[in-house]
């Protein structure tokens, strides 16, 4: 489903709430099962939240005005639009994370076309619904990005009109327990929509997280690529390494890999499907290098070796996460292919 956004950011939000209730009712009623499930403290999670979005909406302001915007819109309590855009898996370590994802970046140097190339595969425990959001803002940036139907705070990947593009993966579980206390009173926090609102390279960005420094986020990885350059932003909640790409390609699942972070990372045992999604995205554009073109970047996002648990494109087994939404961006052209669902169903394409 894709939503065209106009207008502040307040209008923006109604627009989405109005267009995608009902798929915002289905992501709150997931969500709040999966919080009963995990048997989560409602009293320190709502704490962390609140405290979350204290920060946020200090540094960024329009974000509360689209939040306030969607809840009006879908006329859903405010509360639970909160909960949409609270990135809940990353809150207490009793939750298996949730998001699973794998980012893959081919860059003009290793492909035919001299064509920059970017897979996002997100991987859910459970089906959450996602839309492409189009945005048109009235300074003329154009934003196209995918995320969560109600949510505006973790698109999972992006591109704006000045050929700057990022997406993202989680990293966990870890072996070391996140610290809810630290996590919730971050002095900083930002949205990656922040960085395509006001970034035209990969340079502004870097840019503007050390301006803020000390960046600190939940653990990730914040792929950030135009078409000069290409770069990774390994982060925990209180350290975080700049890796650039290597001879044009650039691969992120679910661990670090720099030696500063190694301490997090979870053992290949306990977690086989991150070294595993790596090691196969790496190997397939590997063998193609230089001639990679849109046709194989499409082929590795709907990958079945190693599956269905420790596949690319991951289908539903009833054990590990599934392929919620793919998207592959191609930088030169401002373009966005996505599919809702397994990439080896079906894509359609819009434009930033």
């Amino acid at each position: 489903m894709e939503i065209k956004l106009l207008g502040s950011y307040y209008e923006q939000g109604l627009i989405h709430g109005r267009s995608a209730k009902e798929q915002i009712e289905t992501n709150i009623e997931i969500i709040k099962s999966s919080l009963k499930t995990k048997r989560v403290d409602f009293a320190i999670y709502n704490s962390v939240i609140d405290q979350f979005f204290s920060n946020v909406f200090s540094n960024n302001p329009e974000i509360e005005e689209e939040i306030n915007g969607i809840a009006e819109g879908s006329e859903l309590p405010l509360y639970d639009i909160k909960l949409l855009n609270a990135n809940f898996s990353s809150f207490t370590e009793r939750m298996r994370a949730s998001e699973e994802c794998s980012a893959i970046v081919a860059s003009s140097s290793a492909t035919l076309d001299k064509k920059t190339y970017i897979i996002k595969n997100r991987d859910m425990h459970d089906r959450v619904l996602h839309v492409v959001l189009s945005r048109e803002f009235s300074d003329g940036t154009r934003i196209t990005e995918v995320d969560m139907a109600g949510s505006i705070t973790f698109p999972g990947s992006g591109i704006n009109n000045h050929g700057f593009a990022l997406t993202t993966t989680g990293v966990g579980p870890t072996r070391i327990p996140l610290d809810l206390e630290l996590i919730g009173h971050l002095a900083f926090t930002f949205t990656p929509h922040t960085l395509l609102r006001i970034c035209k390279n990969v340079d502004d960005a870097l840019a503007y997280l050390r301006d803020k420094n000390p960046y600190k986020v939940t653990r990730s990885n914040l792929l950030l690529v135009d078409n000069q350059k290409a770069v990774v932003v390994e982060t925990t909640e209180n350290q975080c390494c700049i890796i650039e790409q290597e001879n044009g390609l650039l691969v992120r699942t679910n661990h670090f890999h720099s030696p500063d972070l190694q301490k997090y990372n979870p053992s290949h045992k306990d977690y086989p499907s991150t070294y595993s999604r790596f090691d196969r995205a790496m190997e397939m554009l590997q063998l193609k290098r230089g001639s990679l073109r849109f046709q194989d970047m499409l082929q590795i996002a709907s990958d079945h070796e190693n599956g269905p648990c420790n596949s690319i494109c991951r289908h539903e087994d009833g054990k590990g996460s599934l392929t919620v939404y793919s998207s592959i961006i191609i930088v030169e052209d401002n373009q966005l292919w996505t599919a809702i669902g397994n990439p080896c169903l079906a894509f359609f394409e819009t434009s930033a």
